[in-house]
This record gives C-alpha cells, structure tokens and sequence, in this order.
C-alpha cells in the first residue's frame, strides 16, 4: 500500500496543493474506509433486493412445477410441456440470480479483509470485474441494481487509482482476471448445490408414442 494511500485510509489525504484543496472542495473525496464501507453497504441492499426477486421467482417456481405435474398425470402433454416451457426459462433465470446473489457476496466478505488493511489493489481489482459481470447479468432484470452497480464500480476504479494501479493498468487486469474467475466459479458451485438441493427436476413430456415414432 503507497504512503499517500495509507494516510488517506483514515482521515483522507493531507498537505494538498491548493488546485487540490479546490477541486476537493468542489468534489469532496471522502476517507478510502469509507468508501469501502459505502460499497458494502450497497452491496447489501442490492443483494436484499436479490433476494426479494427470487422468491418471487421461487414461488411461480412453485405453482408451475404444480400444475406440470397435474397435467403429466392426466397425460395432457400438450399443456405439460407449455409449463414445462416456462418452468425451464423461470430456472434459467433463477440461476442467473442466485449466481449474482453469490458473487455479490464473495466480493462483500473480501472486501472486509480490505478493511483489516490487506493488499487493496488485489482486493478490489477482482471485486471490479466480479461486478461488471454482475451488472450485465442483471441489466434486463434490475435496472436499478445496473446503476447501482455502475457506481460501485467507479468508486473502486477511483480507490484503484489511488493506490497506483488504475483500472486499466496490465497488474490490474492480470490480477483480476485470475482472481475474479476465481470468485464466479465458486459462485457457480455455491448455485449448482442450491438448485439440485431445491428444485425437484422437470419431468418429460415425451409419451412413449412419441418416443416409438422418433
């Protein structure tokens, strides 16, 4: 961690040109932990805002999963693959959600270590790219989320900047890269275990007519 960073983790930089001093005045730069707890806390709200969304998603889960086993028993198989259909595109995008939940919260618990003093720009230029792909997960899901998002990721550019490696340094996209795929993955598996252990499969809808002719 550089010196000028350091002293600006607590209290904000010090001894400041006067165009700086200004340009502060104009636009207030407020203490590196802050920020960090700034970030957190829209993480929080949006991973809240998350979890909000897939319930709703579970419980339509619920009633469709219903009436396709209703309709698989009465051997209307015309109906039981148009909830079938929908069933599949509902948990396609229950998915995306909780791989969003997930990822959210990976980067929520490093940057607590962050707070502790680690090594920032580790830290935050995984965080970065973790929530970009984020963003684009949910950019026809929540809108809101997407700005929100936007602005974490600004705030992080700005940190990452400060301690010397901006956002499209060679470090930052190296140490990134590897560590952010990192985060997904383990996102990814966290999702796997949490449908298979949920979710009842979908039962096919393929009578034993139609499987005779194919």
């Amino acid at each position: 961690m550089s010196e000028s960073f350091s002293k600006n983790w607590d209290y904000g930089p010090a001894q400041k040109s006067l165009s700086e001093r200004l340009k502060d005045a104009i636009y207030p730069q407020s203490p590196v932990k802050e920020r960090i707890d700034y970030v957190c806390r829209i993480l929080d709200v949006q991973t809240s805002r998350i979890d909000q969304i897939y319930n709703r998603l579970y419980e339509r889960d619920r009633r469709l999963f219903e009436y396709l086993v209703s309709f698989y028993m009465r051997r209307d198989m015309s109906r039981a693959k148009v909830y079938a259909n929908e069933l599949a595109s509902i948990r396609k995008l229950e998915k995306v959600i909780l791989h969003s939940k997930y990822a959210l919260q990976a980067v929520r618990m490093r940057l607590d270590l962050v707070k502790d003093v680690g090594d920032v720009a580790v830290t935050l230029a995984p965080a970065m790219r973790v929530i970009s792909s984020v963003r684009s997960w949910l950019s026809g899901v929540l809108p809101e989320a997407e700005r929100e998002l936007s602005q974490v990721g600004s705030v992080i550019g700005n940190m990452l900047t400060e301690v010397g490696h901006p956002p499209s340094s060679q470090f930052v996209f190296e140490a990134g890269s590897e560590e952010a795929e990192k985060i997904l993955n383990e996102a990814r598996i966290m999702v796997e275990r949490e449908l298979k252990k949920t979710f009842a499969e979908i039962p096919t809808t393929t009578t034993e007519t139609e499987k005779t002719s194919v």
